[in-house]
């Protein structure tokens, strides 16, 4: 689509993120008023022009109501242009961060909902057959009323039937072992990364630390975690993500069936 005709139709009114990538800014529909979230990044090299690609055709492939939704997007010979949907409190890290400064965890109902809305979402993509490769807080929208949306696709991975991915990608902090080892890996990596995220929203702090990346990866994959800090309604639904055997990890059936038990 041509920058102009994407844009038209929208009044830009503020900026609302800035990275090495570009800007995100705040964008409101000139007649319904509308806001959305005007995403322009910058391509410096080849790399990045495909990570973006990627990520577009990943989000027009989706369609789920627990999956971040493209508006609309267009391309100049530097720069990509994506609209979508704005999430106006952010995302789940600065929600922890909030609570963490409050010394508070998140009630039980915005902990349950929180919980069966990003299963939601990665039953979705993986039906789609995408590995998302990079579930971590901050690529979890947060919107009104603390529902929430999976976001942030780029380095996501469209698999075909039984087929496994290798490459090493995404945060350290939520690397799933099978990953840092080299082995190969499939849909169980994006549920222990889920694991983490659920350890992080009911604890406010990471499951796995550690002075440097040697040591941060020797904790994870040799399981040194303290479950002790899990609530312990949560704590058999958080050990069974953090399963060290992606044989043995909770899928989202079995995620499900733990929040109709003890949630629902």
């Amino acid at each position: 689509m041509v920058l102009n005709s994407l844009l038209n139709n929208y009044d830009i009114i503020k900026t609302i993120g800035r990275g090495s990538y570009g800007i995100v800014e705040l964008i409101e529909h000139k007649t319904s008023k509308e806001k959305f979230a005007l995403k322009t990044i910058k391509i410096v090299k080849r790399d990045d022009l495909i990570e973006i690609i990627n990520e577009i055709k990943i989000m027009e492939k989706t369609n789920s109501k627990y999956i971040t939704k493209i508006i609309g997007w267009a391309n100049t010979t530097d720069s990509i242009y994506i609209i979508m949907e704005y999430a106006p409190n952010g995302d789940l890290d600065m929600l922890i961060r909030k609570y963490k400064e409050l010394k508070t965890r998140p009630s039980d109902s915005v902990i349950s909902k929180i919980i069966y809305q990003t299963a939601c979402g990665l039953r979705d993509l993986h039906e789609n057959k995408i590995l998302h490769r990079d579930i971590k807080p901050s690529n979890i929208l947060v919107f009104d009323d603390y529902n929430v949306k999976l976001a942030d696709f780029g380095i996501s991975k469209m698999l075909s039937i039984g087929s496994n991915a290798f490459t090493q990608i995404g945060t350290p902090f939520y690397m799933s072992p099978e990953m840092i080892n080299g082995y190969s890996y499939s849909y169980s990596n994006d549920f222990w990364g889920l694991g983490c995220v659920y350890y992080e929203l009911v604890t406010l702090t990471r499951p796995f630390a550690g002075s440097n990346i040697v040591v941060l990866f020797n904790n994870i994959t040799h399981g040194k975690i303290d479950f002790k800090k899990v609530p312990y309604k949560y704590r058999l639904l958080v050990v069974n993500l953090l399963q060290p055997d992606k044989s043995k990890r909770y899928d989202c059936k079995q995620i499900f069936a733990y929040y109709v038990k003890h949630f629902y």
